[in-house]
């Protein structure tokens, strides 16, 4: 179910109707649900789709960590949870999900703001099963929490710590050592990661955001084609 199409039209009432009878929803797609959803709304529908494996709550502002400490007891087979931009997500509300879904293979933090350090290294050191993770923009992030990443989740295919500015060259390193399925990593904005540790995980094909520097050789090619050119 995608209320994301028509959320800008959508009321609660609207949104109860459409739900009220349905048992098995697998996938429901609520991003941008800022106007009209709530805990109120929203937790009765968990309740009565236990199947459900796909969650999208990006921007969902009128939400608390009731609904995930409801999702994770009521949806426990959940496999992808977006939280992109739920600023109101909390410690006590992630760490309910990472106990109880532990199935999850894809987690969205981007922008959660609030989750510690320390919360973020227990909730990943219980989700082994995740292949793509995104901490954009959580700025506590730290070495510690990558290195559990690296030695935790080995399937790990695609990983976002954009504007992660504690991260190193030192963290990534370990990522190239233990991650061997990565495929896409997006360091945009860490100031201390550099070609020092994603020189080597170029070498492997992982797809980068930053472009490499450009070395000598390749500084003399373009320059004699600028020359070309002019000429």
């Amino acid at each position: 179910m995608n209320i994301s199409r028509c959320s800008g039209r959508m009321t609660a009432e609207a949104f109860e109707i459409m739900t009220c009878n349905n048992y098995c929803i697998k996938v429901l797609n609520l991003s941008n649900s800022r106007n009209f959803l709530s805990n109120d709304g929203l937790v009765p529908v968990l309740r009565r789709n236990p199947l459900l494996t796909v969650i999208n709550f990006t921007s969902c502002s009128g939400l608390s960590n009731i609904c995930l400490q409801s999702l994770a007891s009521e949806c426990p087979n959940i496999k992808t949870l977006i939280l992109r931009d739920c600023h109101w997500v909390n410690d006590d509300g992630l760490l309910s999900v990472a106990l109880r879904c532990d199935q999850l293979v894809t987690l969205d933090l981007t922008g959660c703001w609030n989750l510690g350090n320390n919360t973020l290294k227990t909730v990943i050191g219980k989700l082994e099963n995740l292949e793509v993770l995104s901490l954009a923009k959580i700025y506590g992030v730290t070495n510690d929490t990558i290195t559990i990443l690296a030695q935790t989740c080995k399937r790990l295919r695609h990983l976002n710590i954009h504007g992660c500015w504690r991260v190193t060259n030192d963290a990534i390193w370990l990522l190239g050592e233990y991650c061997s399925s990565l495929k896409l990593l997006q360091v945009k904005d860490c100031r201390d990661i550099n070609e020092i540790s994603l020189s080597k995980l170029r070498a492997k094909k992982v797809r980068i955001d930053v472009a490499p520097p450009v070395s000598a050789p390749n500084l003399a090619k373009l320059s004699r084609l600028s020359l070309n050119l002019q000429t």
